[in-house]
Formats: C-alpha cells, structure tokens, sequence
C-alpha cells in the first residue's frame, strides 16, 4: 500500500481508495471486456458509496472504470 493511501477493498469488483486529499477514488473493475450493473455488483456499488459517505475525511468521490475503452 502506498503511504498517505487507505484502500478498503468491498468484493472483487468495486475497490474504494482514500487519497490524503480527501477524494476517494470508486474504481469499478468486472472481469471480462466491459463492467456489468448487476445486482451484485449494485450492492458493492452501495457499500462503497456507505463507506465514503460514513467517512468524514472523504470530501468527494471519484467514479472510475478499470477498464480502458469503457465505463460499463
């Protein structure tokens, strides 16, 4: 883990970083050539957003796709 980061991993597919600055980055990363909205990844979706929002600290959240042509 780099310094200055927290990473709190929620399943395989959602994985919320904490910079120092305040902003956590959402990265959405399903296996596969695209990222899928089904109803497992949805709650992953929602247990991150949770953890951010219950975070004082994160002032802002960054959605971003692993992948490098898409977002879903």
């Amino acid at each position: 883990m780099t310094q200055g980061k927290s990473v709190t991993q929620v399943r395989q597919q959602v994985t919320l970083t904490k910079k120092k600055s305040g902003v956590a980055i959402l990265l959405l990363d399903c296996p596969g050539r695209s990222n899928v909205l089904n109803a497992s990844v949805l709650e992953q979706l929602e247990a991150a957003v949770d953890h951010a929002a219950a975070d004082d600290d994160i002032t802002a959240v960054v959605f971003m796709s692993g992948k490098a042509d898409t977002f879903l």
